[in-house]
């Protein structure tokens, strides 16, 4: 029931209204339960795991890519020409935390002392109780249907950038995305409990496992892309002990004294996972490098199914061992940079060899979605090539989360998540880096058209009535309709705006917040909006705060904390 509350949610996001469903039933669309017909998409593909640009078209039949070349069969196919429009593998965004991003950005610049923006040391300061400077508790808790609402609501304003995958949700929610973190986990002393397991578990016709909201079966008993955090001694209280700290607010001890009283405990990965992401080395100082030391060393965080997020810290001799042992790294440069003036040291990880993937972290303190990720990224690292960070959003992010054998890439075999990019200069991989919300023209997930730019609906044969047409992707489903910049746009859903809003108000009433009353998603009152035209409202800072070199073994000094000592 939860499921279809989410994607109730999900609709009120995003707009208004064309209903082609007869009513709101919470029946759930997935894979096993829809038969799209046949597509045709010509366009400028960029094709296979090497991306090379070529004037073509991909034959789709039902969620999966037939033909790829420069002509294929037509034959009782739905034709989409894009023109000269680039066709890119859908975007996979490998860390988010979508519950969060009904809120406002929480890290926006502020300036201390002399100029000197606010930063910390490590993911501990800014989380110390009574002193969180990124606020996102609710004051009356989260009811689990209002959370799946924002999370429905949140993956809206990823769609609008051309993602299609995420590792984000934290309870399942059936979005228009896959939900690569979400899994099937049945029992096999009551083979029953996953029929009745209704955040994760199905059943299709034919008695076959499947989790509704990943878009494809499950591998294994308990796939699925899992994130962990370190465990809760990571949080003792010697790390917010004002009397263990100096007067700048460094927290003690310092390199070399006592360094035996910190605590490294980490949580064991889940076995069977498709993909481990955990959450390491977020900071600049020697807790989180040795935090780094301390996951390597339990010999259980190894492997090309296994990745750290963040890994700020990382030192040169923890390269080259994170090189030895498989593991990729998901970087979120933006975030990085408005906590702790830093980031990853991505030249020296590609050049090592490491797969790298790029991700949001969520909107408190990164990006609303991987094109403003793409423009942080360079920002940070400006001698990366464009071609390298749809790499680290498509090939490299499906080998992080153990999917390539499904997603990732425009290959036969594969299943059809595709987005859609306007043809600017004639320079694929520029035009996709630069791109803005507006110009993404389709985004596809599983086969199903989620999102298009209406003007493809009047220039297509066959697509003037889509009404009709989508019956035929995912079944009966509301038409939400989007103003994003001037550029009309066609958004899918199974629920309309009101419902969606509806629920995200009955949880926010409960947390004695401000309701949201805009009966236009294009215009929320509350939320924190899906589009912006120009830099996103109060967009955390993506800039170099801290002087000193990588790898320093304390704060610098000439830039200030975002909480003080009293």
């Amino acid at each position: 029931m939860w499921i279809l509350t989410g994607l109730l949610v999900f609709l009120i996001v995003l707009g208004i209204t064309c209903v082609v469903k007869k009513k709101e039933d919470y029946t759930i669309r997935s894979s096993q339960q829809s038969s799209p017909p046949i597509k045709v998409l010509k366009g400028t593909i960029l094709s296979g795991v090497s991306l090379t640009p070529m004037v073509g078209a991909i034959r789709i039949e039902g969620n999966i890519i037939k033909e790829v070349g420069p002509t294929v069969d037509m034959t009782n196919a739905l034709v989409i020409d894009l023109g000269k429009q680039y066709i890119c593998p859908g975007f996979i965004n490998t860390h988010d935390h979508l519950n969060y991003n009904d809120l406002y950005p929480q890290t926006i610049p502020k300036n201390c002392k002399d100029g000197q923006p606010w930063v910390y040391d490590d993911r501990y300061r800014w989380q110390q109780p009574g002193k969180q400077q990124v606020k996102f508790t609710r004051p009356n808790g989260y009811s689990l249907n209002g959370q799946r609402a924002v999370e429905m609501y949140s993956s809206i304003r990823h769609i609008l950038g051309g993602t299609t995958s995420i590792v984000g949700s934290l309870v399942g929610s059936p979005g228009l995305m896959r939900d690569l973190s979400v899994d099937c986990n049945p029992s096999s002393a009551d083979p029953a409990a996953f029929a009745n397991n209704s955040k994760s578990c199905k059943k299709d016709s034919n008695g076959k496992i499947y989790s509704p909201f990943s878009g494809f079966p499950i591998q294994v008993a308990e796939a699925g892309v899992e994130q962990v955090f370190p465990s809760k001694s990571a949080f003792t209280t010697l790390r917010w002990d004002e009397s263990k700290q100096d007067a700048q607010c460094n927290t003690l001890p310092i390199p070399g004294v006592d360094e035996g009283s910190w605590k490294y405990d980490m949580v064991d990965p889940t076995p069977n996972k498709d993909s481990v992401l955990i959450h390491v080395g977020e900071g600049v100082d020697v807790y989180a490098k040795n935090e780094i030391q301390a996951v390597m060393d339990t010999g259980k965080y190894t492997g090309q199914n296994m990745g750290f997020i963040h890994a700020v810290a990382v030192s040169d001799d923890q390269v080259q061992k994170i090189k030895d042992t498989g593991i990729n790294v998901i970087w979120s440069p933006r975030s990085n940079m408005s906590l702790y003036g830093y980031t990853t040291p991505i030249p020296k990880l590609l050049a090592a060899g490491i797969n790298v993937a790029l991700s949001t972290d969520w909107v408190l303190s990164g990006s609303v979605n991987l094109l403003r990720e793409f423009n942080c990224a360079k920002k940070a690292y400006p001698a990366l090539t464009d071609k390298q960070l749809i790499e680290m959003v498509t090939v490299n992010a499906a080998k992080a989360s153990s999917t390539s054998a499904f997603i990732g890439s425009i290959d036969v075999g594969k299943q059809a998540d595709i987005s859609v990019f306007k043809n600017k200069t004639g320079n694929a991989y520029t035009d996709i880096v630069s791109s803005t919300n507006a110009d993404v023209s389709v985004t596809m997930v599983n086969g199903d058209v989620v999102l298009i730019d209406n003007s493809l609906l009047s220039s297509n044969k066959g697509l003037e009535n889509p009404g009709e047409w989508v019956k035929g992707f995912m079944g009966e489903v509301t038409m939400i309709q989007l103003n994003i910049c001037g550029t009309a746009k066609t958004l899918f859903s199974p629920y309309s705006w009101p419902v969606i809003r509806d629920q995200l108000n009955a949880m926010y009433i409960g947390q004695y917040r401000p309701v949201e009353t805009s009966p236009d998603i294009n215009t929320p009152s509350v939320l924190y909006p899906l589009n912006f035209c120009g830099d996103p409202a109060n967009e955390p800072g993506c800039a170099w705060n801290r002087p000193a070199i990588y790898g320093i073994d304390s704060p610098d000094t000439t830039t200030c904390f975002r909480y003080p000592c009293s």
